[in-house]
């Protein structure tokens, strides 16, 4: 979970994970090296914070504000599955351990939620060869229903709320990745699209998409406005990525996603295209 800047938004999302039974460690990337974690993280990091019920350990690492922090592989991560977090992202313990079940069942691809997915198209032109045209759209998962909206399209999980393999982050600091990793650094933007193209790359499957639940109906309410997505030209710089990223990349570049709700009996049920689960 990297966090800059947002000590008690850090805080109170540690605090929200660190005793739910799925979470075995929360490792906090404190992207400001000029400042001091709040006194209570540091007694959760020392196990001295008093609250013996809660089994997850925190971990604090400092370093640069580098938006390739995020994915860094550290030796400390004992669990195969890890969950990529925002540090203003509360779901429930029920999303949280519906999307671990799904992604036991689909280890070697992204699963994402429905708040935090997006569409982005890219067009190949080969009479005559041309760069990519790539396009990235929001829209308003909250009015849709899942399987609607799984069906318009999405292909990208954005990684503030994702679950992926632990060996992925191995990948992406692969020396075939620097280049592209360089200009995700350089532009501060486009990680997450360039995590879910290395991976479809890799396994040529999109990502899951399931339901979600946010804690008191909400995201962080003032850190949201904080985000990239506020910048000027944020879809600019986000399609400019595309571009490069389709060129570097076998196409597609990014495969439609899959949606997956919760079936009958405990199963699972995956949704196609046409928004059709079973």
């Amino acid at each position: 979970m990297p966090t800059y800047k947002r000590p008690k938004t850090a805080l109170a999302t540690v605090n929200h994970y660190r005793c739910m039974k799925a979470v075995s460690a929360i490792i906090v990337r404190w992207n400001d090296p000029t400042t001091v974690p709040p006194r209570d993280l540091l007694a959760m990091q020392n196990n001295t914070a008093g609250d013996y019920g809660c089994a997850a350990s925190v971990l604090i690492m400092s370093g640069l504000n580098n938006i390739n922090n995020r994915f860094e592989p550290i030796h400390q991560v004992a669990t195969e599955a890890v969950l990529s977090l925002d540090d203003d992202v509360e779901m429930t313990e029920r999303s949280l351990d519906f999307a671990y079940k799904v992604w036991k069942e689909n280890r070697e691809r992204l699963v994402g939620f429905q708040l935090t997915s997006r569409a982005f198209l890219c067009k190949y032109s080969s009479n005559p060869p041309e760069e990519p045209n790539c396009h990235y759209s929001y829209f308003h998962p909250r009015s849709l229903e899942l399987e609607p909206m799984v069906a318009m399209g999405v292909n990208v999980a954005l990684t503030g709320a994702t679950l992926f393999a632990k060996h992925y982050l191995k990948a992406y600091f692969g020396g075939p990745m620097e280049l592209l990793r360089q200009h995700v650094s350089e532009i501060f933007n486009c990680e997450d699209i360039l995590m879910n193209s290395m991976i479809v790359n890799l396994t040529r499957k999109g990502p899951l998409i399931v339901p979600d639940e946010i804690s008191s109906g909400k995201m962080a309410t003032n850190a949201e406005k904080e985000g990239l997505n506020y910048r000027d030209n944020h879809i600019g710089v986000r399609n400019q990525c595309g571009k490069l990223f389709a060129t570097e990349f076998p196409k597609p570049l990014l495969r439609q996603a899959m949606g997956v709700i919760p079936g009958k009996g405990g199963s699972i049920a995956y949704c196609n295209r046409t928004g059709i689960c079973a």
